[in-house]
């Protein structure tokens, strides 16, 4: 700023001095900067937006059965998250003003503020529609952020006619598209103005909000520049790969297990929800039960002909209680009747591990954990419905797990487990009836159990029409 007209031989008041300091703020001052709390509010809300980009665009490639639910909730949380700070970054920016605008043209002042409110109006906007979108679904999924803290519904839209909240849905579900667009598009230009100041015109812009005592020189600001932009490329790029192994390895499947496809499993499925076993059987008769594989040894041990065992030779001992490593595996296949039909489905993501010696049954456990996510019918309308509320409400309660350590012989090579099944956080006894087929140091498993889905406070609400039974099988190769 030049001098102003003052006579040369003519002192400057100290008030003059400070107006010109004040009017030509050096970069390392705190009249050039923004405060702290804007600067942490601002990297932190950047880093958020370009993951939850990331993940946006990976959503729609994801199926229920890979990961879809497991990613919409993190995208929720993310969102959720995007909102709240940028409500704290606008109440701050008002009880804090920021620093003076750079010196520029009329018209790019204008674009630069156009920019900023449209990226309020997208940080903030495309959160509440999103959660507007989610409170008018009809699957009325829970939302727990981070799979921790419940996140309410909005209030007034629960009242709402079906109609109506259908119509809302619509144009809540356009609104945070469209907004997802604008966001993206409003970022690269605030990044491309960035870029102008700090290369083309030579004003060390990043000085004003990077938290350094010492300010930022043009050259630090251009590597720090170039490093921001890194994390943000790579932020994306994790959030494009972190559901991506369930889609690009697969669950390897034993050769005669149920498909996932709903018509293959209604025809190949061992069980049936609509004739299934009693309380009774369950509990007070095991000798007498028949499993689906009990005449069927020699089948089970010429269905993986491709896996060979390690040592042909070797003969375990079986007064040892080995630890199983699974080889192979199919989806866990289940069945239920709904308005007089049955329903057939199955879930793919599934661990176990496996303690067990056919004369050392005492020492022997098992220990299973199903991603209920991970479950799928062929039917869009219940396989949305399957991770809600009303179902599995996997949001809270993303496993459901079958622990055993009293497993007993009902003769020849057939078993039962008679352990805990934990289900949307319900612990009840569950018993596991499998068949055995040894061969050396390699076994085939096939089994099955029918699940009480009151017990667990399954299919509540207007889901009356469900069998109170849901059968279960399961297929596996493991070895020791």
């Amino acid at each position: 700023m030049d001098r102003p007209p003052h006579h040369q031989d003519q002192p400057i008041g100290a008030g003059e001095i400070e107006a010109i300091k004040v009017a030509t703020p050096d970069y390392r001052t705190s009249q050039a900067r923004y405060s702290r709390v804007a600067m942490l509010l601002h990297w932190l809300i950047a880093a958020a937006l370009a993951f939850q980009m990331g993940l946006g665009g990976r959503l729609e490639e994801l199926k229920p059965d890979n990961g879809l639910f497991a990613a919409t909730q993190l995208h929720k949380s993310i969102g959720i998250m995007i909102l709240l700070l940028s409500l704290m970054r606008l109440c701050w920016r008002w009880f804090k003003p920021p620093p003076p605008a750079l010196p520029d043209s009329r018209q790019n002042h204008f674009l630069s503020k156009a920019v900023h409110i449209g990226l309020y109006a997208f940080m903030i906007g495309a959160p509440l529609s999103g959660w507007l979108l989610v409170s008018t679904s009809k699957l009325g999924i829970d939302t727990y952020i981070f799979s921790t803290l419940y996140w309410p519904h909005i209030p007034f839209v629960g009242g709402l006619e079906t109609s109506a909240k259908a119509a809302l849905n619509g144009m809540a579900g356009a609104a945070h598209h469209y907004l997802g667009w604008m966001g993206l598009a409003l970022f690269l230009l605030h990044v491309a103005g960035a870029l102008r100041h700090q290369f083309l015109k030579g004003e060390p812009l990043l000085a004003r909000i990077w938290p350094s005592r010492w300010g930022v020189s043009k050259m630090t600001g251009t590597m720090l520049i170039i490093a921001a932009f890194a994390i943000m490329f790579s932020l994306s790029g994790i959030a494009q790969q972190l559901y991506g192994s369930a889609q690009e390895e697969p669950v390897a499947s034993a050769p005669d297990a149920p498909p996932a496809n709903a018509d293959q499993l209604a025809q190949a499925a061992d069980i049936d929800s609509s004739d299934p076993i009693s309380d009774d059987e369950q509990t007070e008769q095991p000798d007498s039960v028949e499993t689906d594989n009990e005449d069927q040894p020699d089948d089970a041990d010429n269905g993986d002909q491709s896996a060979e065992p390690d040592n042909k030779d070797i003969k375990p001992d079986p007064a040892i209680a080995h630890d199983w490593q699974i080889i192979e595996r199919a989806p866990i296949a289940f069945s239920f009747a709904w308005n007089g039909e049955t329903v057939r489905g199955s879930f793919a993501d599934w661990q176990a591990d496996i303690r067990f010696g056919a004369d050392a049954l005492a020492q022997s456990r098992i220990d299973v954990r199903v991603n209920l996510a991970s479950g799928v019918t062929g039917n869009p309308q219940i396989d949305d419905a399957l991770p809600g509320a009303d179902f599995f409400a996997a949001a809270l309660n993303p496993q459901a797990r079958f622990v055993s350590s009293d497993i007993r012989s009902t003769g020849g090579d057939n078993y039962e487990a008679r352990g805990t099944l934990t289900l949307k956080g319900i612990s009840q006894p569950t018993v596991l009836r499998f068949s055995l087929a040894l061969s050396g140091n390699q076994a085939v498993a096939k089994g099955n159990a029918s699940i009480d889905r009151n017990a667990h406070k399954v299919g509540e609400g207007s889901y009356g029409d469900i069998s109170d039974r849901v059968a279960v099988s399961f297929q596996l190769t493991a070895k020791h």
